[in-house]
């Protein structure tokens, strides 16, 4: 897997007319593209983001131990954390905390 050259890919709706003339600020998708960055990338270039609403001691612990997740954007205070993927065991772990998010958001 290269990770070298990170993508995203965002799937609209819609004929084509309506993708093509599709912003983040009329879309469906602003939420997403709130949590980009314009100009430059999220701690690494190849990092994620996610939000978990209430995380518990046990993945406030574990979130503090992961040396892919950037120890500012860890804590009480913070609204939005990074996890950094390297490789793809990187990636399988991003998954996961990506679900723990998605599960606590529900």
């Amino acid at each position: 897997m290269d990770v070298s050259k990170p993508k995203i890919a965002l799937l609209w709706r819609g004929d084509r007319e309506m993708r093509a003339s599709a912003t983040p600020e009329n879309t469906r998708l602003k939420a997403i593209f709130a949590a980009l960055p314009v100009t430059r990338a999220i701690g690494t270039p190849n990092a994620i983001i996610f939000k978990v609403k209430a995380m518990t001691p046990e993945l406030l612990r574990r979130a503090k131990e992961d040396p892919r997740i950037d120890p500012e954007r860890v804590g009480p205070g913070a609204k939005w954390t990074s996890f950094a993927v390297h490789n793809e065991q990187d990636l399988r772990d991003a998954m996961w905390w990506l679900n723990q998010a998605y599960e606590r958001a529900k």
